[in-house]
Parts: C-alpha cells; structure tokens; sequence
C-alpha cells in the first residue's frame, strides 16, 4: 500500500464558487496532466469513477481532473448515495472524502468491503479531515488502497489513479481486504469518531469565542459609529437603525424601526422624502445608490445636510431589502458653501482688477484674468495652454522658471521681483511680480498678481540718467558738494569738497567726528541748526560755516542746502562756496577802514587841537598886550 502525506498548511481552501484564478489554475493542471505522458487515454475511455466528497468544489475540481483524462465520472456526497451509484454503475475506481453527512468514508468503504459486487474496486481515501498517522491506519485496516491527504499536487494524485488502475488491469491484482472484525471496526471507529468529535466540540468552542468577541467588536462598533447604518426591507419599512442616530437627529434608534419611509415627512423636507422614495426604490431594483444628499430636520428643529448611500441586499438570489449609511455632512457642507463664496469673490475681485492675475500648477497656467489676458495680448484659452515662462522674456526666462517651480513645490523663494514679458505682438513689457504658495485641488500651486511698469521704466530710466548727468555735473563742479540722509550721513561727496577738507575719499572725510570738522563756534551754529531741523522749526538754506582741515588749517565756506531726489529717494544736496580769501579780503578791508577811521579821528582831533591853540594864542596875546599896557601906566613903584 502507498503511503501519502502532505503538510496540513496546504489544505485546499473551500469557497462557494471557483474564482477566475481558480479556473485558469485548473487549465494549467491540464496542461501538465496530458503533457506527463504516462497515461495513454485512449486506451481508458471507459474507465469509470466515482468520486464522494460533500464539498461541492471538491467535487468539481476532481472530477474537471478526472475528465481531463477521459474518464468517466459520477459523484455523491455522501456514502449512502455512494454505495447506490456504486451498485447501479460498478465503478473501476472509488475515490472517497471520510468525514461526511449520513454516512462517511469509513463506512462507506467498511460497506464497500462486506458487498461481493464491490470488495475488489480499489478504494482510495482522499481526505482533509482525518490526517494523523491512527487515521491512516484505520482506514488501511478498512480495507483502503490508498491514503491520500489533501491538498496533492493535481498531477501526482492522478499518476497515484492511473497506477493503480494499471495494478488492477494485472492478473495478480486484489483489492485489499479489511484486517478487523466487526466489532473490532466499531471500536476502532467509536474511538476515532470519538476524538473527532472531541475536537470538533474544541473547534467549536474556539469558533464561538471568535465569533462572540466579533460579536462584541461589531456590536461597539455598531453602537459607536460615527455613521448612521439602516436598513429597509421591500416594502419600505425600516429594519434597523444604529444607535447613533441619535447623536445625529436627537431621536433614538428603536423611534424608527418597523416604520415605512413614507412616515418620515416629520424629519426630512418634502423634496428629500420624495427624493428618497425614488432613490430606494432604484436600490430595490438592484442598483446601487451613490452618496446622495438630503436635508434632515433634528428633533430640536436643527436643519442637518446628511449624505446617504445605500445597496441592495439579496437572499436566495433576490433583493431582500436595501442597507443604507448615512454621514453628517453640515460642517463640510458649510464649508463647502464658504468656499464657494470665497471663490465667488475671489473671481469678482480678480473679473474687476486692474492686476492681472494667474493661478499655475504643474508648471501650466490654470487660471488668468480679464487683466493678464490684456497685459500679455494672449486669449484666456490661448494662456492656459501655454507653461507659465513662455511669455517671459528669453534673458529672464531661466531665473522665472526656477523660481516658479520652486514656488509650485512649496520651496520659499523671492516673492516680489520685476522682469520683462514678450506680449502676442512681441512687444516687450517690463512687469512687476508678487507671488504666494497655495493648494489647489489638494496640490501646490502659485499664485500671482503682475502689474505692468513699462512706463515707470521708462522714467526710470530718464530719472537714472538725470541724475547721472546730475552726479557727473556735481563732479565738475568747482563748488564743494556732498549728497546727505536727514541724519546727516553721506551719500555722494565730490572731489572739490575732498580737496578742501584735505581728505582722499568720502570714507576717510565721513570718519572724522563732527566737532572736530568745525571751529568750535561754528560746530555750536552747527548743532542749532540740526537741533531746529529735529523740530521742524525753520532753518535758512544758506549759511556760513568755519572747518578746520586734516592740517589745521581753517577755512570759511558758504553753504547751500536744498532736497533732491537721489536714485528716486528724497536726500539732501549741500554745496559748499570757499569764501576763505573773500573773507580775508573782507577782514583785511574792515582793518583798513577801522584805521582809515582812526587816523581821521587823529586828524579831526588835530585841526581841532590846531583850532583852540590859535584861540588860545590868539586870547593869550591879548591878555599879554593888555597886561603890558597896564605896566606901562602904572608907577614904577606899583610894577612887579
């Protein structure tokens, strides 16, 4: 006898149907039975087989192999229907399952065995079930020929056939003969049926635990859905309800059961009653339902936007009743209403702009308004066909694609920058780009508004060149000049006013304190004017002021000072006049007239002195005359 084992973990799996996959298998077992070549099946066409097994797919699978080989083949699930067919039809070869309703294997080939119609077929055991070495045993002291343990190879199980119909063809062939006694049998097989059903009540036992912790897991999780689950039977009457129903609509599950749908007006509008009548009678047709949206009214009065979807159910392969899933949808409809605004005003901001405006994802433009369709001369069809640098001007073409895709991806870059477009008439445009990340349809993508500057450009570039022309005027100039901040800080300062300060460079001038620039007089002048300027207070725009050189040397200067615009900012420009020998000139000047002043002081002083001596003389002489006259009168003995 041969002796066939395989592991149990390649036990066949029993499904209600084979799947496509398992007929595809069976062709390439076909395949490989016919290509073996050990069978010529011409020569067994009429050999005939019955096969028992209370699978249906079992069943199928065997005999689909078994007629692959030409054979003739008849099934039974069981052992009483076994022994009938075998009766009628005297099979070649019986190929048995043992455990089975009514009769199993054991006794059907103990049956088999005791018939003298029957006791020479070759007897075959082909189980799943009966698997230990004691099985085996038995079911060889039984009179079996073979011990098949499934799952085998499709070609091996049929080469083990196809030997031992050849064994049966021999002159010397007998069938195997039972080794035990009657009531020897039933012992053995009361002992064997017995540890089966002691493990069959342990499987048992174990299955009903899983199945009431699934039990328990399907009831928590029926209980504390966030979902609403219901069902329907045919007539519209409702079957069951999750209890979360209540957290939804405020009312308890057992509210609505065995109620029909038409009595629900108190919870849905009218539309979405009439809307859900002629849905759920679509699911009783045998379609499936899509997520529909409904307005619920809560036992509070409270509107609430549920969104159901529903399937039909079938029994005994017709519709049954329908089981539905509902989902709150308020907030998420709420929100969807929100955005719907937002994008409303979006698109009304951006209709009415004069910026153009342009959403890009996936390097191509998704969205342009009225104002870019202006800008670029391009139609909105013509740009949303188009990558978001085509309209970029060649030279600025790298630097905006980079930093567009970087955007799109999310990667921080620039967010304001100017460049040039090449409109539809290739006319080229200077523009000024403002860009934002965002997330559209779930991914990145840039936004952008871009005014065009072509004009300020253009003034720009007059301003720059006017103030060139300005700076290289200021050069020239054999006046002093600097160009200053309020605070005092320099921006430009020409060679003239380096030249005298006795300073190379604007650095070297600039690094020298204030109050060592001025003479102390004029450093106070200095700080008074800078204090008014603080105030707003009034300053007059010419004045004069004395420095003192990287020499020591002192010099007057006369200041002008006026604001200007420098590279398009307000700054200050200070022009400085050496007055130093004009000031000289003019104190030398004042020193000659104080002592032209003085010397005709002098001589107005000497005409007068001359003046009052000659009065003087001119008394005194009188005074001597008559003094002599009086001498000459008077007697010698009166004279002095």
């Amino acid at each position: 006898m041969q002796k066939l084992r395989v592991p149990c973990s390649q036990q066949m799996r029993v499904v209600p149907a084979l799947s496509t996959k398992q007929r595809n298998w069976m062709r390439t077992v076909r395949s490989k039975v016919n290509l073996s070549g050990r069978f010529n099946m011409k020569e067994h066409m009429k050999t005939n087989v019955l096969i028992v097994d209370d699978n249906s797919n079992n069943l199928y699978l065997l005999k689909s192999l078994m007629e692959n080989q030409g054979w003739d083949v008849h099934e039974a699930a069981n052992g009483t229907s076994a022994l009938e067919i075998a009766r009628a039809h005297m099979p070649d070869l019986i190929v048995s399952d043992i455990l089975m309703p009514v009769m199993d294997g054991y006794t059907l080939c103990q049956h088999c065995k005791a018939d003298e119609k029957l006791k020479n077929i070759p007897f075959v055991f082909y189980t799943a079930t009966y698997t230990e070495p004691k099985d085996e045993k038995f079911a060889l002291a039984l009179g079996a020929d073979r011990f098949i343990i499934k799952p085998e190879e499709p070609s091996t199980l049929i080469n083990i056939l196809i030997k031992l119909l050849e064994e049966k063809k021999t002159d010397n062939f007998v069938a195997a003969r039972p080794l035990l006694e009657e009531m020897e049998f039933f012992r053995h097989y009361n002992d064997i049926l017995f540890h089966k059903l002691e493990k069959k009540i342990l499987d048992l036992e174990m299955a009903n635990q899983e199945f009431k912790e699934l039990e328990e897991k399907y009831r928590l999780n029926f209980e504390n859905i966030t979902d609403v689950i219901f069902s329907f039977d045919t007539n519209f009457k409702i079957l069951s309800m999750s209890p979360s129903i209540e957290r939804t609509l405020g009312y308890k599950a057992q509210d609505f059961i065995g109620r029909p749908l038409s009595e629900l007006e108190y919870i849905l509008s009218p539309q979405s009653l009439e809307l859900a009548i002629h849905h759920l009678g679509q699911v009783f047709k045998g379609a499936n339902l899509p997520p529909s949206v409904y307005q619920f009214i809560g036992k509070d009065g409270t509107l609430t936007i549920g969104e159901v979807s529903g399937s039909p159910f079938i029994r005994d392969g017709k519709v049954a009743g329908a089981v539905c899933v509902g989902r709150n949808i308020t907030r998420r409809k709420k929100a969807e209403d929100a955005l719907r605004e937002s994008e409303e005003r979006f698109r009304i901001l951006t209709e009415s702009s004069p910026t153009a405006i342009l959403l890009y994802q996936n390097d191509k433009w998704i969205y342009a308004n009225p104002a870019a369709t202006e800008i670029t001369g391009y139609a909105k069809q013509e740009l949303l066909s188009m990558n978001f640098w085509d309209i970029v001007h060649p030279d600025d073409r790298q630097s905006v694609m980079e930093r567009g895709q970087k955007r799109q991806q999310g990667i921080s870059v620039t967010k304001r920058y100017e460049f040039r477009i090449v409109s539809k008439d290739n006319t080229i445009k200077w523009v000024d780009l403002s860009g934002e990340t965002i997330v559209f349809n779930g991914n990145p993508a840039g936004i952008i508004s871009v005014l065009e500057i072509t004009e300020r450009k253009k003034m720009e570039a007059a301003l720059k060149q006017a103030e060139e022309n300005f700076r290289r005027s200021l050069e020239d100039s054999p006046l002093g000049a600097r160009i200053i901040f309020e605070t005092g800080k320099m921006m430009f300062v020409n060679r003239a006013l380096l030249d005298i300060y006795g300073c190379k460079s604007m650095e070297e001038l600039e690094a020298i304190p204030a109050k060592e620039r001025y003479t102390p007089e004029s450093f106070a002048e200095h700080q008074d004017r800078k204090e008014k300027r603080k105030k707003g207070r009034y300053v007059p725009s010419e004045y004069e002021v004395s420095i003192v050189k990287r020499d020591g040397e002192i010099r007057h200067l006369r200041v002008f000072r006026k604001e200007v615009l420098w590279s398009g900012n307000p700054l200050f420009q200070v022009l400085y006049n050496d007055i130093t020998e004009r000031k000289l000139a003019e104190e030398y000047q004042k020193s000659m007239q104080e002592r032209l002043q003085r010397a005709e002081k002098m001589e107005l002083l000497g005409r007068i002195a001359g003046k009052v001596a000659h009065d003087l003389n001119n008394v005194l002489g009188a005074l001597t005359g008559y003094s002599e006259l009086l001498l000459m009168e008077l007697p010698k003995g009166q004279q002095a």
